[in-house]
């Protein structure tokens, strides 16, 4: 596992997440400090950039903000694999009430009070998502969620989050995409939340083109 630059206070219990990010550099920076609004917390593991993502997290990490930044450095996309190395890691190391897995374009909305008064060791818990339309000349902010007004009617595939179990976290294995959790071999699911995500998979013309051309490299891999 990569080297650890800061790490959150262990002596307090938290709502953290983890994420995995690549080129984000549009969006990493609301993308922190928006879900901090909802996160105690926020685990981030960096994949072989080759945009400004890096410097932008480091200088949030810089500027006191609480999050956990390593590297990764294995160019494979296994990130079911990855993502249950990492939660497996927090787990050992770091406690917490819940662990969340967000991608770099997801956003937390909703009474995160739900979540806390509804932990229980062991629970897994889904959030639908909504996709939502970035128009280009629209200020990509904190507030984002507050302008937005175009959104796909049906929901997307739910993702997960774990109700910590400190005594058997390593039974628990993440499923690809972060939309499942696997407890000894078996899929479980408790619950879903009103808690939900916004997903902007698309925010800019730039954005769209190298986005599907690295999904494009992927499948011919």
């Amino acid at each position: 596992m990569p080297t650890v630059y800061k790490s959150c206070d262990q002596d307090k219990k938290t709502i953290v997440s983890f994420t995995m990010v690549k080129n984000e550099a549009d969006i990493i920076e609301v993308f922190i400090r928006y879900n901090l609004k909802f996160l105690d917390h926020m685990f981030i593991s960096i994949n072989r950039p080759n945009d400004e993502t890096r410097t932008i997290l480091q200088n949030l990490l810089n500027e006191g903000l609480p999050i956990t930044l390593w590297e990764d450095d294995d160019p494979s996309f296994e990130q079911n694999k990855k993502t249950t190395e990492a939660y497996h890691k927090i787990s050992k190391e770091f406690s917490f009430d819940a662990i969340i897995f967000l991608d770099a374009d997801e956003f937390i909305y909703g009474d995160i009070t739900e979540l806390k008064e509804n932990i229980k060791q062991g629970n897994i818990y889904q959030m639908d998502r909504l996709e939502y339309a970035y128009l280009e000349d629209l200020s990509f902010n904190e507030n984002v969620l507050e302008k937005i007004q175009y959104r796909r009617k049906k929901y997307q595939s739910a993702k997960s989050l774990i109700c910590h179990d400190k005594t058997d976290y390593e039974n628990y294995k993440i499923g690809n995409g972060n939309h499942y959790v696997y407890y000894k071999g078996k899929k479980k699911i408790n619950d879903k939340l009103n808690l939900k995500l916004a997903h902007f998979p698309y925010r800019s013309t730039n954005q769209f083109i190298n986005k599907n051309i690295f999904e494009l490299a992927l499948s011919n891999v």
